[in-house]
């Protein structure tokens, strides 16, 4: 990955379908959606974390029962937390 232009690099396999992301400071992007198991509408959300600078991706152990789609995730500022809202559950 070129960090000065950027590029697209090779698909990588996840349990977790991202269908919301956001870039946190350090550059690392967190992801999540779904069960882990290939399921987009689950009551139970997975969560991974994706390194473009290493290409490395971890999921993470967390996880919570909530049914959400379509929501938003941005940074608070100033604390650095990330705020996950809204969906349709």
């Amino acid at each position: 990955m070129n960090a000065v232009t950027g590029d697209w690099g090779n698909v990588f396999d996840t349990t977790i379908i991202g269908i919301h992301q956001v870039m946190m400071e350090d550059g690392r992007v967190l992801y999540w959606g779904g069960d882990g198991n290939g399921n987009a509408f689950s009551n139970t959300q997975k969560y991974g974390i994706f390194d473009p600078s290493t290409g490395e991706h971890e999921i993470l152990e967390a996880d919570h029962v909530v049914r959400m789609f379509c929501g938003a995730g941005v940074i608070i500022p100033v604390t650095d937390k990330v705020l996950s809202a809204g969906g349709n559950g």
